[in-house]
């Protein structure tokens, strides 16, 4: 994924979803205690999934580690009655904004 906008609080990134649901990503990501983040994960043709989550940021104030857990709250296309719980987990440098995140679940529809 790569940055596209970022404020003092919020990182909005866009890339590539890989894997058992492999599509368009765009996530917003609120740099706080607790940190947040919405996602959509768009499949062409298919449909898409959108959800959000939060967790704890720990250890080192400036590149935080941090854990928590997400929800699907909805779909549409193929996955319109989507829903499903997962977690996610990862590290954000807070003066660049650099983040990585992996994320691991199921869901069914």
């Amino acid at each position: 994924m790569h940055r596209v906008r970022c404020s003092c609080d919020e990182i909005l990134e866009e890339g590539q979803a890989k894997g058992s649901l492999p599509g368009a990503v765009r996530a917003y990501v609120t740099v706080g205690a607790p940190i947040i983040f919405r996602f959509t994960i768009t499949v062409r043709g298919v449909g898409s999934l959108s959800g959000q989550g939060s967790g704890k940021p720990k250890g080192n104030p400036a590149e935080p580690s941090f854990s928590g857990t997400m929800t699907i709250t909805r779909g549409t296309g193929r996955y319109r009655h989507a829903h499903g719980k997962g977690g996610f987990y990862g590290t954000i440098n807070r003066a660049s904004y650099a983040a990585v995140m992996q994320t691991t679940g199921t869901f069914s529809y």
